[in-house]
């Protein structure tokens, strides 16, 4: 499902499938679409979601183990800004690692770990360790928080976005990559 207009996009995704990139299936609900090279391990996603556009933005800025590396991310319609109140069919294309799905053994700690980030969060405590994702977990908690509570009208997005379903695996090194921080 493309919910997004975009003159631009047909012709940029032709490009892709040209230099070996094939779309792949996922279970993403944000109406994006993912194309992945296996040879460059390479992956693009094209998305109309504009807390993922700050997402990629805060992550070419902050780079971190803990965040996918990203090689390119732009919005060939120009940025994403609110129109009469609206956002309007604007897609970005982030071109970034490939990463491994975290693999389903794992959820129930890190769904745990989740839920006593959030705890901690809370109680104005320490985030607690997990595979280096308290550190991403404080950089994107106080990004949004920064954004949300700064009551900008033409902000991107509306708080952290923080779950084991936004966490993927660098299986050359074993390290969690929060995939997508905000919402």
């Amino acid at each position: 499902m493309n919910f997004f207009a975009s003159s631009k996009i047909p012709s940029v995704k032709k490009d892709y499938i040209v230099q070996g990139y094939s779309p792949v299936a996922h279970s993403g609900q944000t109406g994006s679409d993912i194309f992945v090279n296996l040879t460059t391990k390479r992956v693009v996603r094209f998305g109309g979601d504009p807390a993922f556009d700050h997402f990629a933005i805060f992550v070419l800025n902050n780079r971190a183990p803990y965040f996918p590396f990203i090689y390119s991310h732009e919005c060939p319609d120009g940025p994403f800004e609110l129109v009469s109140g609206q956002w309007p069919l604007v897609t970005s294309v982030t071109e970034m690692e490939q990463l491994d799905p975290l693999p389903s053994h794992h959820h129930a700690a890190a769904n745990q770990w989740f839920q006593d980030a959030w705890d901690a969060r809370k109680d104005q405590k320490p985030t607690p360790p997990f595979n280096g994702l308290e550190h991403a977990f404080d950089a994107l908690v106080n990004e949004a928080h920064k954004e949300v509570m700064g009551g900008m009208p033409g902000r991107k997005i509306t708080g952290a976005d923080l779950k084991v379903d936004n966490v993927m695996i660098r299986a050359a090194t074993g390290e969690w990559v929060i995939i997508d921080g905000f919402s």
